[in-house]
C-alpha cells in the first residue's frame, strides 16, 4: 500500500513531485546503490507477473493496489483496444537496466517477459534503454523473430 500511495502522490502531487530530483543521483551514487540493490532473477520475476497475468493467487482488493501501478499503460485507449490487461515495471541506474512486463491481448495472446542487464557503464544502459521498446514490439507482434530470440 505504501508503494500505491506513493504512486498516486507522483501521479498528482506536484510538491512530492518537486522533492525527487535526478540532477541529486550521481553515477557514484546511483553505482553504489546498483551494487547494493537485492538480487533477483528473470525466472522469478516472470513466475510473478505469470500468476499477476493469470489474475491468480491475489484475491482482487489485493491485486488493485499493484494492477493501479503496474497497468498503467491501460490508461491509453490504443492499449485499452488490443490489451485485457498490460503491466510493465522497469529500474535503471547508470549500471543496471531492467524491464518485466506482463500482457494479455484481447485475441487470448498472453505473454510474460523479464529482461536484466547488470554490470553495464552508463552508455550501455542508455543504448540499451532507447533499443528496449522497438525490441518489445518487435518480441510482441512478430511471431518469426519472437522464435529468433526465445530460449
Amino acid at each position: 500500500m505504501e508503494a500505491y500511495d506513493h504512486h498516486l502522490d507522483l501521479k498528482e502531487d506536484s510538491s512530492f513531485r518537486s522533492r525527487f530530483r535526478p540532477e541529486e543521483f550521481t553515477m557514484k551514487l546511483q553505482k553504489m546503490w546498483s551494487d547494493r540493490l537485492p538480487a533477483s532473477t528473470t525466472k522469478e520475476y516472470v513466475q510473478v507477473v505469470q500468476a499477476l497475468n493469470k489474475r491468480e493467487v491475489l484475491d482482487e482488493d489485493v491485486f488493485f493496489p499493484i494492477a493501479e501501478v503496474l497497468e498503467f499503460p491501460m490508461e491509453s485507449k490504443a492499449f485499452q483496444m488490443v490489451f485485457k490487461h498490460y503491466g510493465v515495471k522497469g529500474g535503471s541506474t547508470g549500471f543496471v537496466l531492467t524491464h518485466v512486463l506482463y500482457f494479455t491481448m484481447k485475441n487470448g495472446t498472453r505473454m510474460e517477459m523479464a529482461i536484466f542487464f547488470n554490470d553495464l557503464n552508463p552508455e550501455e544502459e542508455q543504448k540499451l534503454e532507447g533499443w528496449l521498446d522497438p525490441f518489445e514490439a518487435q518480441v510482441m507482434f512478430d511471431a518469426s523473430f519472437r522464435e529468433r530470440v526465445k530460449f
